[in-house]
């Protein structure tokens, strides 16, 4: 009777491990990314597209390519009403001035077994090249319309951000990320050489 009662309850015991077991446990979401992007920088606004391949340890490779829309650091816009409605008139608009960065980029998640499939915190750095174009707008010099020269560059520029995804759908998701951006080119151009801003960034992608 003892033995009987020995192996019944080892039977139950396995049964309660087993059934523990294959209770479903969410699975890490790990897939191939690729989606758009808005940046809003402190010193303008850009758009962009990324595909990023999924790697081991719940990483990722990737490309990414933006266009960005800058402004002068003393840009000023300042609203008004007039007769005809209202107004804005803009100061210290001098340049107008864009950047194309094309850049690596290398995804890294955090907290992977100790946060919720839909919050997934993640680390990111990028580096490329960036191609930057000045078109600046006519001045004044002593009573007469002046046109500066057109200028172009190319340089080096790197990323470094911490963010979150946020799964919107079964194999969709959203991000914000707060990151760094750092770029330097060899010569003036848009009256500076340093155009490196803060940024955050929203993305809207898919998991392939």
């Amino acid at each position: 009777i003892l033995s009987l009662l020995f192996s019944m309850t080892s039977l139950f015991g396995q049964i309660i491990v087993t059934e523990e077991d294959e209770i479903d446990q969410p699975m890490a979401v790990h897939k191939n990314e690729r989606g758009f992007s808005i940046s809003l920088a402190s010193n303008g606004i850009g758009i962009g597209g990324f595909y990023r391949f999924a790697m081991g340890g719940f990483s990722y490779v990737g490309i990414n390519t933006e266009f960005f829309v800058l402004r002068d650091d003393k840009e000023t816009d300042i609203a008004f009403n007039t007769a005809f409605g209202p107004q804005v008139a803009k100061f210290n608009d001098i340049n107008r001035f864009f950047t194309v960065p094309v850049n690596m980029e290398f995804k890294k998640r955090i907290f992977t077994s100790s946060i919720e499939n839909n919050f997934r915190p993640h680390l990111m750095g990028q580096g490329g090249v960036v191609f930057g174009m000045n078109f600046p707008n006519t001045i004044i010099v002593e009573g007469q319309e002046v046109r500066p020269d057109n200028q172009y560059g190319v340089s080096y520029n790197f990323v470094g951000g911490l963010g979150v995804d946020f799964s919107t759908r079964e194999n969709n998701f959203a991000t914000v990320r707060l990151q760094y951006r750092f770029v330097l080119f060899n010569q003036e151009i848009a009256s500076k050489e340093n155009h490196s801003a803060i940024e955050i960034k929203f993305e809207i992608g898919g998991l392939l």
